[in-house]
């Protein structure tokens, strides 16, 4: 997919939902909005399109106390936002649509948060995460 392309579609989603907003709060009725309502669902979901149906993303959660008092050390080195070797040996390198080391929340909900709203458009969304309960 074209880049400009996606972000020409992603500005003008923005800018209509800005408008709506706008709109909403200087009093005009939802039920006038509705046809401005569907062409920014249309175009978020051009947006989604245009970046894929499945994306795979990399969270690697910092040592903690215990392992850092047991003189462990990180295996894992980001390269670039996208990329991750693992080890010493450069050809475990591991390509992602994001990686986050350690990243906090709010940064890995700012990539998903365009899948939670298709999800509140009707739309359906699988979001999949894998990984150790409380590991971060």
């Amino acid at each position: 997919c074209d880049m400009k392309d996606m972000d020409s579609v992603r500005a003008a989603k923005e800018k209509l939902a800005n408008a709506i907003a706008q709109a909403l709060a200087v009093g005009v009725p939802e039920s006038d909005l509705q046809d401005a309502e569907i062409r920014r669902k249309k175009l978020h979901n051009t947006v989604e399109d245009l970046k894929g149906s499945i994306r795979v993303f990399c969270r690697i959660r910092p040592l903690n106390k215990r392992e850092k008092d047991l003189g462990d050390h990180m295996v894992t080195k980001q390269t670039d936002p996208m990329t991750l070797v693992v080890g010493d040996n450069k050809d475990h390198k591991f390509m992602f649509d994001a990686v986050f080391t350690p990243g906090k929340q709010e940064e890995i909900f700012e990539d998903c948060k365009d899948l939670v709203q298709s999800a509140v458009d009707g739309y359906n969304v699988t979001l999949f995460a894998y990984g150790q309960t409380g590991a971060g």
